[in-house]
Formats: C-alpha cells, structure tokens, sequence
C-alpha cells in the first residue's frame, strides 16, 4: 500500500506550464474520463478553478445520482403511503417526507444538468441538498422525543422526575426546531457570499 501524497494533480492527470497574456503558471491535463470540479470549492475563483486537480470521474457520479433519484422518490412513496395508511400527521412524518422530496428535487434537477447543477454554485441545487439534510436532522430529533415519551411510560424506573425532564426537553424543542430551520439557510446561503462574510454568519 502506498501512502505516498499525490501530486498537484492528483493520480489522474499532469501538470502542464500554461503561458497566456494574463497567466502564467500550471494547469492540470486530466485522464479520459477524469476531470476537475468547482463543485464544494465555494470561494476557489479564477477562471481554471475547475483544473485544480483530476479527482472527480463525472460519469460514475452521475450514474449515482440517476439511482438516488430513483431511490428517493421511491422512499417518497412509500413514507407518503404509510403515513396515509395509519392515519398519521405527525411531524415526524411531515418533516422526514419534506426531507425525501428535498433529496429527490435535487437528485433530480442535478441528473437534468449535471455538468451545472453544483453544491456551492448553483442556487437551487444547494438548496435542495441543504433543506433536505437539515429537514431530516429536525425529524429525528422529534422521533427522538417521541421514543423517550414512549420508553418511560413503559418501563418501571420511569418516575415523575423522568418525565419533568422529558417535558423540559419538549419545552426547549419548541424554539430550537425553528432554530435549526433557519440555522440550516444560514449554511447554504453562505456557499454564495464571500469568505469575509461567511465567517461571521458560521
């Protein structure tokens, strides 16, 4: 096993002396099949920010996201079906079917125009991803709830204290679950400004 560090390029391509009229320096020449990305490098600017480096093979990348696409909408269903099936409205149910349909838009609208549809570059993509990673955190925090509720009432060493605590819980839940929704715009809305500003929102 070799743990030596790649080069500037990574293993999939080379550098490359690049002499224009404004530039001077090195661009990486990437591998068939291989190439850079912009995509997670919010603030890397230039115009060859995108040959970094030969790390990102575009085609198995897509061929995921075209089965989570398939996967997610899926998952929407059958979520959707059972909650109808039980007769449920919790916010559980509410939030993690929100968080399917988020991941599914966004697997979707990046199957549609993979080579722009990017996180941190492209305004409906991030909010896709960003929304359905924060909806499906706020839904396990309220199953979380919901399975203490239902482990202390159904166990012997549960007393009143037990409960006082878990009402607490409730009690703080009700302001931080709002709070999180917003937390989480702050997170993807800060892939569009500039670093200086980022770093005071985060």
């Amino acid at each position: 096993l070799d743990l030596a560090p790649a080069g500037a390029c990574f293993t999939r391509g080379s550098c490359v002396d690049l002499i224009t009229a404004n530039i001077s320096g090195q661009v990486c020449i990437c591998e068939p099949g291989w190439e850079g990305t912009k995509e997670f490098n919010y603030w890397v600017g230039g115009e060859y920010a995108e040959q970094s480096s030969c790390h990102y093979p575009p085609q198995p990348i897509l061929a995921c996201y075209i089965l989570a696409t398939t996967t997610s909408w899926l998952a929407v269903v059958v979520k959707a079906y059972a909650s109808y099936a039980h007769k449920r409205s919790r916010l559980h149910d509410n939030l993690a079917i929100l968080s399917l349909v988020s991941y599914s838009l966004g697997c979707t609208y990046r199957v549609a125009k993979p080579e722009t549809a990017l996180f941190g570059h492209d305004v409906a993509f991030t909010f896709f991803v960003g929304n359905g990673f924060g909806l499906i955190l706020a839904a396990e925090k309220v199953s979380f709830l919901r399975y203490m509720y239902s482990f202390v009432r159904h166990n012997e060493w549960s007393s009143s204290k037990v409960e006082v605590r878990i009402n607490q819980y409730r009690d703080i839940e009700r302001y931080a679950l709002p709070a999180d929704i917003v937390i989480t715009q702050i997170i993807w809305l800060i892939c569009f400004v500039e670093m200086k500003t980022a770093l005071v929102l985060f």
